[in-house]
């Protein structure tokens, strides 16, 4: 057990298993190839997102991971984008960007994980990622989008995944096009998106607008949304 904040990994063909961090966070990226994180429980709210893979971490396994945030259910979705406008804290996983020469992040598998009580389960919407398998996880109460996808990424593959009480299990974010026409592959998951979600609040300034929402500040959205159409096509 490790009491945060934050727990970097820089190296090759690393095994982190059978770990309990509080209040802690997990990176890795810079190069690194091969690494494995198994059976790690992260709870609690965190400074940074609970697990980040940052530029020059491809070949990741993410299996039988547990991130716990304890969002607080009377906190608005325009309460969180107040407080981490302009961070990576919305997401329980993020991907960071390429940066400089580095190829976008790829061959990355998230499996038999649960992601609960979360702002946003995994944001794949920063850059041209491929070769992303996210399979046979648990998302449960998640606030805004369980999955936020870019249309520039490709090869990637959503399946056997179970969403419950989400605002949306799958959300299309517009960021451009690539120069490789990959599939996205959406099966065999299990949505639900009927709970309504604490959206808004009077003295919030972001995007919804207190008539969107009903009068107790909730609103209802559905399995799959769209954020920005940029790069989509129908």
């Amino acid at each position: 057990t490790i009491d945060g904040p934050r727990l970097q990994l820089e190296g090759n063909d690393l095994v982190v298993r059978n770990l309990k961090m509080e209040l802690g966070s997990l990176r890795m990226g810079g190069d690194t190839s091969g690494n494995e994180v198994r059976d790690v429980e992260l709870d609690g709210p965190t400074y940074d997102a609970p697990i980040e893979i940052y530029s020059g971490g491809s070949g990741t396994l993410l299996d039988g991971i547990t991130i716990d945030q304890n969002f607080a259910p009377w906190i608005t979705w325009q309460d969180t984008k107040h407080i981490f406008e302009g961070s990576i804290r919305f997401s329980a996983i993020s991907f960071g960007a390429s940066a400089g020469t580095d190829e976008p992040l790829h061959d990355i598998v998230l499996r038999n994980s649960i992601l609960r009580n979360v702002h946003d389960g995994l944001e794949l919407n920063l850059d041209a990622y491929h070769h992303i398998s996210i399979v046979d996880n648990t998302f449960a109460n998640v606030q805004d989008d369980a999955i936020q996808m870019g249309s520039s990424p490709y090869e990637i593959e959503i399946a056997g995944n179970r969403m419950e009480e989400v605002g949306t299990g799958v959300s299309r974010h517009g960021t451009g096009a690539n120069s490789f026409p990959g599939y996205k592959y959406i099966h065999h998951n299990y949505i639900d998106a009927s709970t309504p979600k604490y959206y808004c609040r009077e003295t919030a300034p972001a995007t919804y607008s207190t008539t969107t929402c009903d009068s107790e500040g909730k609103l209802t959205l559905r399995g799959f949304h769209l954020h920005n159409g940029s790069g989509w096509s129908t």
